[in-house]
């Protein structure tokens, strides 16, 4: 546990509190202590606490050579020490070492520097494993990948020879992920960027992962103090910096399990990478993976399907139930998004309504059902997984005959929807069959968005088809199929 001792108030504030900020990577908290009598607003403490000083946006430190911003901070316990003292803890987000920031709207930033696991191995494909120079010692630039005009990534490839005591050495790689704003914006803004991206990640690579931001510089107007006082020299003019740079910690940080070398992807279980496509298409993919921002939630849909909370929590009947209705919501939305013309056989409506009619007897009972009953104008469930089934049959048919199971799936899928969602279940657990409808509507999502990232048909068949995960999927289906038969 690390700590960190100064004074700690509220911005533009005369109050300044002693305490302790406790970064516990153990219990992956960042904690402020305060001794105090009074709030941070000045107010006496009483039992119940106000809105006032439960939540605190920004609260400034000053230590020895130290300033810090602590951003995102919940009131958290109040310990009474002696009368009329206490020990107030609160919980916090974000630390931003280095600087003093007054208010959220100073805390704009330029440019942010993130740490994501693999980076080399989903960048690079077969260079990531190639031989080394070992002369070289170098940081040079790789890419930039434009996302939009004020946003980018660049991508840059650090090596680094470390030597042993036994005189032999080893090239340690690194790829820092960088987002580049050409305007300042938000904190909120970047953190969102940031999830984007780890979203891309977990969809790929089909597992849960965390992502840690280290170091950002924001522009010196932004700024009320700077621990550096670093000037530089402009034409013979001594100037201080436009930019100050912050290191930045969160809880975020504690999660290093997710960043060790031991568990590094291997390129088939991975659905895009710079193993399988070019420099150029692994770029577009990721600019359209951030240009699908109305795609998001379906996104969440199918990753969340693929968390299964393994060495954390047992996954209950109940939990996987949510899951498969998360996946058929997650279909029925992508189907609204590309919102296809809603074709139907019209015909057969209106000769099978006037067989109806001519067996009504009764005139005005016929008038009243020939003007009130119309072919539905609203696509049902049934229909739609029938639609993204025949949109996609050509992937489909690669894997599976043209059998019962993908005739019948619409509408078993639509009818245990209905039974989950509508409450009317006898049992939690609804047997192999529901497992068979959760396997096929979790691929059959995964192809829906492989497919909103303009991937081509054949290029989603090649990548299913290597894919260790889904071919297991596939044959646990099929060995279903088969014993059911």
């Amino acid at each position: 546990m690390r700590e960190k001792r100064g004074e700690w108030y509220l911005p533009n504030s005369e109050l300044k509190i002693p305490g302790k900020l406790y970064i516990d990577e153990d219990n992956k908290k960042i904690i402020l202590h305060l001794f105090t009598s009074t709030y941070l607003s000045g107010n006496a403490i009483e039992r119940q606490t106000s809105d006032e000083d439960w939540y605190n946006e920004i609260i400034l430190g000053t230590g020895i050579n130290s300033l810090t911003t602590l951003y995102s901070c919940t009131f958290y316990s109040d310990s009474p020490v002696k009368k009329g003292f206490h020990e107030l803890k609160y919980e916090v987000e974000y630390i931003f070492d280095r600087v003093h920031i007054n208010s959220n709207q100073n805390l704009l930033l330029n440019n942010i520097s993130i740490s994501f696991p693999n980076m080399r191995t989903f960048f690079d494909g077969f260079k990531s494993i190639s031989g080394d120079d070992i002369e070289e010692q170098y940081y040079k630039l790789d890419r930039e990948i434009l996302i939009n005009e004020n946003f980018k990534i660049i991508l840059s490839d650090s090596k680094q020879k470390i030597i042993s005591t036994r005189k032999d050495y080893k090239i340690k790689h690194s790829k820092s992920v960088d987002f580049v704003y050409q305007k300042p914006v938000d904190f909120n803004i970047i953190n969102k960027d940031c999830y984007t991206f780890l979203r891309m990640l977990e969809f790929s690579s089909r597992k849960n992962l965390a992502f840690k931001i280290k170091h950002a510089r924001l522009d010196m107007k932004n700024v009320s103090q700077y621990s550096e006082n670093i000037y530089i020299q402009n034409n013979g003019k001594i100037e201080k910096p436009k930019f100050a740079t912050t290191f930045i910690y969160s809880k975020l940080n504690f999660k290093e399990d997710i960043f060790l070398d031991t568990k590094k992807w291997h390129q088939n279980f991975l659905l895009f990478s710079g193993w399988s496509e070019s420099t150029e298409e692994l770029d577009r993919i990721i600019k359209k993976w951030y240009s699908n921002e109305k795609l998001m939630p379906v996104y969440d849909f199918y990753i969340d399907s693929n968390n299964w909370f393994r060495g954390k929590v047992a996954l209950s009947n109940v939990m996987f139930n949510n899951k498969f209705l998360n996946l058929i919501q997650g279909l029925e939305a992508y189907y609204d998004f590309i919102d296809p013309s809603y074709t139907y056989t019209n015909e057969e409506f209106t000769k099978t309504r006037q067989e109806v009619l001519n067996k009504l007897g009764n005139p005005d009972l016929k008038s009243w059902t020939e003007e009130h009953l119309s072919y539905p104008k609203k696509s049902t469930l049934t229909y739609k997984l029938s639609h993204l089934c025949n949109k996609y049959k050509k992937i489909i048919s690669r894997f599976f005959l043209e059998d019962d199971f993908i005739k019948k799936y619409p509408n078993e899928a639509k009818e245990f929807r209905h039974k989950l969602s509508h409450g009317r279940i006898d049992k939690t657990y609804q047997g192999t069959k529901m497992d068979d409808c959760y396997k096929f509507s979790q691929l059959l999502l995964c192809i829906c968005l492989l497919d909103s990232l303009d991937m081509n048909f054949d290029r989603i068949i090649d990548r299913i088809g290597t894919n260790p995960d889904l071919n297991h999927m596939i044959g646990d289906i099929k060995n279903s199929i088969k014993n059911n038969s």
